[in-house]
């Protein structure tokens, strides 16, 4: 699955906003100003270390009092919607959490924590869209893997079920849902099931198996012969992480083989002449003459 590996790693680094921290000191200086706060205000941190923390506020609006009360009354607030002011001049809303830190129950400093609400809106936004990809590409992949003339299923490392595709009901007689979670030799039931059959060989040796022929019983007793391929399964760190299968039934083709040996064997051939027949049990009988 490439392209959904691709729209992940493509969109990683957007998914992850780290929170903006300005710790003010009881002097109400701003002390640490880390990358996020930078990003969010527009603030280099050489110029804003050493300066009030009203930097970040307007002076004629209630909101840098959150901070005030935080150093001198040791108060604490958690998701609060305030307004600070970046460097543009420019108001934005943020969402912040404001939590003094105490010695002896003297407020030594206070940490100041805010997330730029349009930054989450946009990243909710980007999320949701980049999920309905995700599920675009998925319903691609469930639609190809149902088209599939031949029957394919999935297992993990423990040997359980992971996918069951339409064919594989049909030859099997399982539902997807009937098959999902169970062990693939409770589905199957083949005489070489957990006695060295090709899935063993590729789960075990991490070895493909093309073209193997086995009797599997369908669900309602009946044997069923089947042709199948398997193959290791990787994910995108290259470990493995269980095996697929895919699989004909091959039973109109053994009955074809099978009518086609009878109608070709040799006396089929001769046909019932009767003329013919004696010639040949005349041969046949001077061939174990010794003249």
């Amino acid at each position: 699955m490439p392209d959904v590996q691709q729209i992940i790693d493509k969109n990683k680094e957007s998914m992850i906003i780290p929170d903006g921290i300005v710790v003010i000191s009881k002097d109400k200086q701003i002390i640490v100003f880390n990358e996020a706060a930078s990003r969010i205000t527009g603030y280099d941190e050489e110029k804003v270390i050493g300066n009030s923390y009203e930097i970040l506020f307007d002076k004629n609006h209630g909101d840098k009092n959150f901070i005030t009360d935080s150093v001198e009354n040791n108060l604490a607030y958690n998701n609060i919607s305030i307004n600070i002011i970046d460097a543009k001049s420019q108001t934005k809303n943020v969402l912040a959490s404001i939590t003094p830190i105490k010695r002896d129950e003297k407020v030594l400093s206070v940490v100041f924590v805010f997330r730029d609400t349009k930054e989450m809106l946009s990243l909710a936004e980007e999320i949701q869209d980049k999920t309905l990809e995700l599920i675009d590409q998925k319903n691609k992949l469930d639609a190809i893997f149902n088209s599939n003339i031949e029957g394919t299923f999935t297992i993990d490392n423990d040997w359980n079920v992971t996918s069951f595709n339409s064919s594989a009901e049909k030859i099997t007689g399982y539902k997807k849902n009937e098959a999902i979670g169970k062990k693939c030799w409770d589905i199957f039931n083949s005489q070489f099931c957990r006695n060295g059959c090709h899935m063993e060989q590729t789960m075990l040796k991490s070895k493909a198996t093309i073209g193997n022929e086995l009797e599997i019983i369908h669900k309602t007793g009946s044997k069923v012969p089947i042709r199948v391929n398997s193959n290791i399964l990787i994910n995108n760190k290259n470990e493995s992480i269980g095996a697929v299968e895919t699989f004909i039934d091959i039973s109109e083709i053994r009955n074809l083989s099978e009518h086609l040996s009878e109608v070709y064997k040799y006396e089929n051939i001769v046909g019932r002449n009767k003329e013919i027949k004696q010639i040949i049990n005349v041969l046949e009988s001077l061939s174990q003459t010794d003249s």
